[in-house]
């Protein structure tokens, strides 16, 4: 519902620099990397790939904000896989569950293997769709890939994200209503830490239109929230931003 949306575009997270739809409300961003990858054939709806891909480069910020050391992918590639299923009829819908392991070079002495999995599943029967997904990573970071997945003492932060949406599509009209709900979390790595946690929460409401076979039209609200739980110094201070958002537009398919 949220992957063609504007999603947090007010600036709680973007900076009023660009749309993110549910990036680090709910998943991270799969970002393009080069690769190497195995596409098994459709084996009654279950289908698997698996890939040796590059390894990732990306400023690691270890404070709240500012980045700090540089993290650099090693000389070993990352490897990944997922698997999905997908079923038809008068209830269809698809599972699938992923996996990414990656050796970081923190400094030229420190290295440590950031590794994160994920499972989803989506399912629709009688103009209704459910969706749920949820995944775990530890020094992968948040909102994108490995930013801040260590703290500035190359301590691995945990991290994990999930969300749930519901849709119905209105019978001989085509109108799609949706509501979803996600939630990114990066945990401090221990008392040390500059933080104790970081909570993205994000609600958006939509209404989507198929005008034409390529053009829908789109009305959306978006509510995005981000929580800063300080450790620093011992003390519980937290501090947090809010972005809402209205869009209204078209989505041209070609």
């Amino acid at each position: 519902m949220t992957l063609l949306g504007v999603g947090n575009g007010a600036g709680a997270l973007a900076g009023n620099t660009t749309t993110l739809g549910r990036i680090g409300g709910g998943f991270i961003y799969a970002d393009w990397k080069a690769q190497v990858a195995y596409s098994s054939p459709n084996f009654n709806g279950f289908s698997f790939t698996a890939g040796v891909t590059q390894a990732w480069n990306h400023d690691g910020a270890g404070g709240v904000n500012a980045a700090a050391t540089t993290l650099r992918g090693g000389g070993e590639p990352a490897f990944e896989a997922k698997a999905s299923y997908a079923f038809a009829g008068d209830v269809s819908g698809k599972v699938w569950a992923s996996g990414i392991s990656q050796n970081m070079q923190l400094t030229s002495s420190v290295e440590k293997t950031s590794s994160a999995w994920d499972i989803g599943a989506n399912v629709n029967m009688a103009g209704f769709g459910v969706t749920g997904y949820y995944g775990e990573g530890k020094g992968t970071g948040t909102v994108v890939q490995f930013s801040q997945a260590y703290t500035n003492e190359n301590d691995k932060r945990d991290s994990d994200d999930w969300y749930l949406q519901a849709t119905y599509t209105l019978p001989g009209v085509g109108t799609k209503l949706g509501a979803s709900y996600g939630e990114s979390t990066l945990d401090g790595a221990g008392a040390n830490d500059v933080f104790a946690s970081k909570v993205n929460e994000m609600i958006t409401v939509g209404a989507y239109h198929p005008l034409t076979k390529h053009l829908n039209l789109v009305a959306e609200y978006t509510e995005m929230k981000a929580i800063v739980n300080d450790a620093a110094g011992g003390s519980d201070v937290s501090s947090s931003s809010k972005a809402k958002t209205i869009a209204v537009g078209a989505i041209l398919f070609f």
